[in-house]
């Protein structure tokens, strides 16, 4: 029988293609094992595979038998060892593999989050675009001529019961406004609502009460009239109120007509029956003075801050009430110009007559500034202003010459001498500042007393 040859292979020479070593006995497997720890840092492969392979043909076949039995048994340990080293590879890649899933997670998450923050903003961005938008349409809107759409006039239904009211209807209509006709609080009342840059309803802050003749003479007469008026401002806090009266000038001329017929048929010493029976209404009610009424409205003015407005026909006060509505329908807009135009205002006010002076960056203007500073003096012309800036380039340059002058009287007399000249040619005229002008200019540049005036004699 011949002897059992064992085969061993390494990983590199079964990939590399090579064939595998024969090994005769347990003494040459030793030292196979002993090649492959010597392999990475001992002596090169073909010098101990040369070795081996000497000693393997001279071992013989009772060397073998002898061993067996102790190479079985390393045999067994050699294999549990490399069978229990692929387990901790796998527990490594184990390992390994939970970071991974890990850092992957990690990332997805980061992802996730990102691509999250990319939408809230770009969400963001288009309720902005909207809002803006929106802003803008309403900004159209608001502008004179467009703005009335924007208001909603609230009327009270007592109000139409009027004789005015079938007339009140028809120009707030063809303005181009909303209306709308409730009862309300305050009886014969008439309010607004106004749609804002956000499209929301916002009440505003007046209110308008028509009265006729006759229930204004009654609170007159009986002295109620400022108690009534602090009653509606007690039912809408923070508005302002204003006061329509209806007919009043009619009553005053009822009432004169009445003194003169009565006076006339006292002189005849007959009445006129029939003159009574065709009298007024107006002639029924109390008597008061055209003093009583304007000392009542100017109480209500005063103390309640209430204005009032005399009308005395149908059409006056629905051109009142449309007169009313457009300016609470432009004050928005007006008000927005304003603030906007504060902001832009550097050192000096921007004018916006046409008569306004403008500078430039490059301090252009300032010459024509000061010419129009001195052209507000009373009577005082392009020429003298001229005269005065021809010698005086610059405010600054009159208050240091002021300040060289020796005393009070030299100072207020400076410009008294400077030429003037009017005309061209040969119509060509001059004449002289004069001290009077002198003195004025003297005493605004100079002054410090605030309550000074230009028509003070100066001591």
């Amino acid at each position: 029988m011949d002897n059992p040859i064992l085969v061993i292979s390494s990983d590199e020479e079964s990939n590399s293609g090579s064939s595998p070593r024969n090994i005769s006995t347990i003494d040459d497997y030793h030292r196979e094992l002993n090649f492959y720890d010597k392999e990475r840092s001992g002596p090169s492969w073909n010098d101990e595979a040369e070795e081996l392979a000497g000693n393997t043909h001279n071992r013989n076949a009772h060397d073998l038998s002898e061993s067996d039995s102790d190479g079985d048994s390393q045999i067994n340990s050699y294999l549990s060892q490399k069978k229990s080293q692929p387990q901790k590879g796998k527990r490594q890649r184990k390992n390994v593999s939970e970071a991974e899933l890990q850092k992957k997670k990690e990332k997805e998450e980061k992802k996730k989050a990102l691509n999250e923050e990319r939408r809230r903003k770009k969400e963001e961005e288009a309720k902005r675009k909207a809002d803006k938008k929106a802003a803008s349409e309403l900004l159209k809107k608001m502008k004179p001529g467009e703005c009335m759409k924007l208001v909603t006039i609230v009327i009270d239904t007592n109000i139409l019961s009027c004789s005015f009211g079938g007339a009140l209807l028809a120009p707030v209509q063809a303005s181009g406004a909303g209306s709308k006709i409730c009862p309300q609080l305050t009886p014969h009342s008439i309010t607004w609502t106004q749609e804002n840059i956000h499209g929301e309803k916002i009440n505003q802050n007046h209110i308008m009460i028509v009265w006729t003749a006759e229930t204004l003479v009654q609170t007159v007469y009986h002295e109620t009239l400022y108690k009534d008026v602090m009653e509606i401002q007690r039912l809408n806090p923070g508005k302002t109120i204003t006061l329509v009266i209806f007919g009043i000038q009619n009553y005053f001329s009822q009432q004169k007509s009445s003194k003169s017929k009565a006076m006339k048929s006292q002189i005849a010493g007959t009445k006129n029956s029939e003159s009574n029976s065709k009298s007024s209404s107006h002639e029924a009610l109390p008597i008061i003075t055209r003093v009583q009424l304007e000392e009542s409205l100017t109480e209500i003015q005063l103390h309640a801050n209430c204005c009032h407005r005399l009308v005395e026909s149908n059409e006056d006060v629905g051109q009142f009430i449309l007169q009313f509505t457009k300016a609470i329908a432009e004050t928005p807009y007006k008000k927005m110009m304003f603030d906007k135009k504060q902001q832009d205002l550097e050192w000096f006010a921007a004018g916006d007559s046409k008569d306004s002076v403008r500078i430039d960056k490059n301090g252009n203007g300032f010459s024509r500034l000061w010419q129009k500073q001195i052209c507000q003096f009373n009577q005082v012309g392009l020429d003298l202003a001229d005269a005065i800036i021809s010698h005086y380039k610059t405010p600054q340059a009159l208050i240091t010459a002021y300040g060289k002058c020796e005393d009070q009287r030299e100072a207020e007399l400076l410009l008294k001498d400077l030429p003037v000249r009017r005309g061209v040619g040969p119509l060509i005229s001059t004449r002289r500042v004069g001290p009077e002008l002198s003195k004025k200019l003297y005493l605004f540049f100079t002054s410090d007393d605030e309550t000074a005036t230009f028509s003070q004699e100066n001591k």
